[in-house]
């Protein structure tokens, strides 16, 4: 009886709206562009520990409606030797990633580069809203910390 009932009721709306011939135009709303943020992250990896190349690991939270795009450029690495110096542009591994719900970086190997220091950006794409990662390692053996510094732009 029910089945009955609801036949007829859609088959009283499909008749109400046969012959309209209306349109409808929808509203969507535009948001506004979202504000591109510059930050610089720095940090230190450490020098080889028994052989095994060491990491450093910087987090960054994309804002906004739908995130948008990302680059990030090492734009500094120095190593600080043991007899003292400094040595400039050191070479160094890139990696961006997501952050696990353990606080772990998880990077995509088509989401590093082994790199110099530069002016231009190393990785750069387009990420949804969230808290991404970035990996700085070490991939020539260097024999004392390397400070370096990221610079990352997104919304």
């Amino acid at each position: 009886m029910r089945i009955r009932h609801l036949a007829f009721a859609v088959a009283g709306v499909a008749l109400a709206t046969t012959g309209c011939n209306q349109s409808v135009t929808l509203y969507q709303p535009t948001l506004p562009p979202e504000a591109i943020v510059t930050e610089v992250l720095t940090g230190t990896v450490a020098a080889a520990v028994n052989g095994v190349f060491q990491n450093t690991i910087k987090t960054y939270t994309v804002v906004g409606q739908g995130g948008g795009p990302v680059t990030i450029t090492l734009t500094s690495a120095v190593q600080a030797r043991p007899d003292g110096t400094q040595q400039p542009n050191m070479p160094m591994g890139v990696g961006a990633g997501t952050v696990t719900a353990g606080g772990v970086c998880i990077v995509a190997a088509t989401a590093y580069v082994a790199t110099i220091p530069g002016a231009g950006p190393h990785l750069s794409g387009s990420l949804a809203q969230g808290t991404y990662c970035i990996q700085v390692s070490d991939v020539s053996g260097q024999v004392g910390p390397v400070a370096f510094s990221i610079t990352v732009t997104h919304p």
